[in-house]
């Protein structure tokens, strides 16, 4: 057999099996070949069964015998090793087939978040590249997760929906260029951010992602999987902090509040709680929300007038330069008024994956 290049060989399952078949094509038996490699006839069995690894200077040998270069027989090496390696990965991984499972996957094809697979491990490898683990049981630890919410239970739908939907926005993050993050920048940012809270996302996005982006923040716009009832979410990826906001219709008042509600996971520091946050971390991030979006001492003063008329929201409103709707939402949430009252007041957004210039 003439010198071979690697794509004519690679059809073979291991070294040994093209050792084997040469051996066979030239009427070589094992004995002479091993003579012939200055090689026990034991190791030369072993060889050809692949119970030890062809070395680099096995490979020279073989080159020298066999005429067959020396490169060929080192990748045919490496991607039986590879392969082999991958096989005992996915031995024993029937709680990961479990979980693998349990995703949308075609869901999550169709968002063109993950390639398409038919067979089931082929589905649970991919899983492991996009969500970036070695096992998909892993994906229960903060450690890994790093993100501003509960630890997920990997046997509901709806948690895993939500984690593809956070990775998915941590992958797409990593094309914003953002600065260190500096909480204390953050802070000194809520008034330009109010700001921008009587404009349509058209209007805004783009700038409130370029002004969160000098903080440290990539704030993402992804479309949630069915069964996600998540606004948003905070997490890390490595140094950068990320929030991902889900697409779709939602109100000014919605919008705006749940925003702030992840600044505030932020600005609290809970988002580096390895243990993730408690009810009362949630509790702190929403009344931080509120107080950012309507001072306490404003909005108090508001409500000992006692006028709860349209008329009298617009005047508040304006005079704190916010929208009516986040007002209306604020009254809604201390039951001056009642759960959908004057909802007509509030602004309908629809929120598409804008992307900063």
């Amino acid at each position: 057999m003439e010198m071979m290049e690697i794509k004519e060989v690679r059809g073979k399952k291991t070294p040994g099996a093209l050792i084997r078949d040469c051996l066979k094509e030239r009427g070589i038996s094992q004995k002479e070949f091993a003579l012939r490699m200055d090689l026990s006839e034991k190791h030369i069995s072993r060889l050809i069964n692949a119970e030890v690894q062809l070395t680099p200077d096995v490979a020279f040998r073989l080159e020298m015998v066999l005429g067959i270069a020396a490169k060929v027989w080192n990748s045919l090496e490496a991607e039986y090793r590879d392969s082999l390696l991958r096989e005992q990965l996915l031995e024993g991984a029937d709680d990961e087939q479990k979980v693998a499972e349990l995703f949308a996957y075609d869901e999550l094809v169709s968002y063109g978040w993950i390639g398409a697979e038919e067979s089931a491990i082929q589905r649970l490898t991919a899983l492991r590249r996009f969500f970036e683990v070695a096992k998909l049981t892993s994906l229960r630890e903060h450690a890994v997760l790093k993100s501003a919410s509960k630890s997920p239970d990997l046997h509901n739908r709806e948690d895993l929906a939500a984690l593809a939907w956070a990775q998915a926005g941590r992958m797409a993050a990593r094309k914003i260029p953002v600065n260190a993050t500096n909480p204390c920048g953050l802070a000194d940012m809520i008034p330009e951010l109010r700001k921008m809270a009587t404009a349509q996302p058209e209007k805004f996005c783009s700038k409130l992602q370029k002004s969160l982006a000098k903080c440290g923040i990539a704030l993402v716009f992804i479309p949630c999987p069915k069964g996600v009832l998540q606004h948003g979410v905070t997490l890390l990826d490595g140094e950068r902090t990320v929030i991902v906001f889900s697409t779709g219709d939602t109100d000014d008042n919605e919008f705006w509040f749940w925003l702030f509600h992840e600044l505030g996971h932020i600005s609290l520091g809970h988002v580096r709680q390895l243990r993730g946050t408690s009810m009362q971390d949630e509790k702190d991030a929403h009344s931080w929300a509120r107080n950012m979006l309507i001072s306490w001492k404003e909005f108090d003063s508001f409500k000992q007038q006692g006028d709860f008329s349209e008329q009298s929201i617009c005047v508040f409103a304006k005079k704190q330069g916010i929208s009516p709707g986040i007002v209306v939402g604020r009254m809604q949430h201390d039951e001056l008024i009642k759960t959908g009252s004057m909802n007509y007041l509030k602004e309908l957004y629809e929120l598409e994956d804008y992307r900063t210039e």
